[in-house]
């Protein structure tokens, strides 16, 4: 049985000889990226990411793990003739296609950030802080709350609200309706996934 390491590696490569059929410049003005030296310049989570059907490069020229390397890869190939309406908030789950993941969703997002910042609300405001996160659209009532830009066009809206004795700590991480036409669940879990260890680390 192949591993999900050789599974990413193969997915990576085919990626890479997919961007070589698309117009690359077209596709980051689409996105509101730029563009330089045949080259996508990504921020993703805060962090700085160059692509080009020859690889995928962080700030220091090193390839990034190999999920983040799908991710961005089909996000340009994704990337669709012009940017949809955002739509409203919606849930991991109530994405087409999401099914399969939701389960991993609950525990290495919503429940990974719930657990890591239980009984420190201020913590995960400082975090979000650190990954300049700003205030949302309107009052959802949490205990912590913000967007942050996880990718051009993506924001991902972040609520928390700490535990006491009936309650857990619950956290809940939403895109906005127009995030499935930008990427397919398994690279929007990963987008999740990014964010949440961002969080966590900061």
């Amino acid at each position: 049985m192949e591993t999900e390491s050789s599974v990413y590696q193969q997915t990576y490569q085919k990626y890479l000889h997919d961007l070589e059929a698309i117009d690359l410049a077209r596709a980051c003005q689409t996105l509101d990226l730029e563009y330089r030296d045949g080259k996508a310049h990504i921020t993703f989570v805060g962090r700085q990411y160059m692509v080009s059907p020859r690889g995928v490069a962080d700030s220091r020229g090193k390839q990034p793990n190999l999920g983040i390397c799908v991710a961005l890869s089909r996000y340009l190939l994704m990337c669709p003739p012009f940017p949809p309406k955002d739509g409203d908030w919606t849930t991991f789950r109530d994405i087409k296609g999401a099914g399969p993941l939701t389960v991993f969703w609950a525990n290495e997002v919503e429940k990974a950030l719930a657990q890591a910042f239980a009984g420190r609300p201020r913590d995960l405001k400082k975090a979000g802080e650190a990954l300049d996160a700003v205030k949302p659209d309107q009052d959802y009532s949490y205990d912590v709350e913000f967007q942050v830009m996880a990718l051009s066009r993506m924001p991902m809206l972040v609520l928390f609200n700490d535990g006491d004795e009936d309650f857990a700590p619950k956290s809940t991480v939403l895109f906005r309706q127009s995030a499935g036409t930008y990427l397919d669940p398994e690279s929007l879990a990963i987008l999740g996934v990014a964010v949440a260890q961002s969080l966590v680390r900061e």
